[in-house]
């Protein structure tokens, strides 16, 4: 796969996570929720893996993880 194609799906894949990691309203207490419900936890660290992967390919890539 080329390098562009690569970061674009990387990408794709980091707004999905970040997306479904952010999802929950403040109101109910999104830190709480973060430590009880496990798909919240799987989507944050599989968001900071997708922005780790692509900081290692794409050097424009935020440093800021959830």
């Amino acid at each position: 796969m080329n390098l562009a194609k690569q970061i674009i799906k990387l990408k794709s894949k980091a707004k999905d996570y970040y997306l479904q990691a952010t999802s929950l309203p403040y109101e109910c207490g999104i830190n709480l929720t973060r430590y009880i419900s496990k798909s919240n936890k799987d989507a944050i660290i599989n968001f900071n893996q997708t922005m780790d992967e692509l900081a290692k390919i794409d050097p424009l890539t935020p440093s800021k993880r959830l």
